[in-house]
């Protein structure tokens, strides 16, 4: 007996421990201080290694890191009058671009196993989403491979379209349709 409440002391510290790992990273994200949020989410992760959503959240460090370095993240990237276009493709270090990669990845698979077990899963079917969205924004914003991205953004928004079909009033599904609407009705 005491070896299973030790068990689920420990879990509970470790969950306790994520959270405050995230809470640290998310206002590290904010305040642009990448390596802290990266460093951070690293924490948690080591805590729970089979969240997606932790993955989505270092993922999403890493990728905004590099654009914070090469100055990408400039109010021009979202005017009217954009000269992100013409700038040439970024060039992040391979190493950061296959941890991004991994981080998706790992999210994803995590995803879509919680969804084959419950199809109706909306935190999987919504970490999926964000997973396929930060991959379309790393093809937009690093790679400027336009069709890959339309693609991946394509699929984010089919999975919070399952989403808001089974939780009509899930406001972070409907953001990032939301989004995909506009960015795609801005394209026509």
């Amino acid at each position: 007996m005491r070896t299973l409440v030790a068990l689920l002391l420990s879990v509970a510290g470790s969950l306790c421990a994520a959270d405050s790992w995230i809470q640290e990273g998310n206002e590290a994200f904010y305040n642009l201080d990448y390596d802290q949020s990266i460093a951070a989410y690293e924490k948690a992760l080591a805590a729970s290694p089979d969240d997606p959503i932790l993955h989505n959240h270092l993922a999403h460090a890493l990728l905004y890191r590099e654009l914070f370095r090469d100055g990408a993240l400039e109010s021009e990237l979202v005017s009217g009058n954009n000269s992100f276009l013409r700038r040439p493709k970024l060039e992040p270090p391979a190493d950061v671009e296959k941890r991004f990669f991994a981080g998706i990845d790992r999210a994803m698979q995590l995803c879509q196993a919680r969804i084959a077990k419950n199809p109706r899963d909306t935190v999987a079917l919504h970490a999926l989403s964000v997973s396929f969205a930060l991959r379309a924004n790393y093809g937009f914003l690093v790679r400027k491979s336009w069709k890959a991205s339309l693609y991946d953004s394509s699929q984010a928004r089919k999975y919070d379209n399952q989403v808001t079909e089974i939780e009509p009033n899930n406001y972070d599904a409907k953001l990032l349709q939301g989004g995909y609407d506009y960015i795609v009705g801005n394209l026509t």
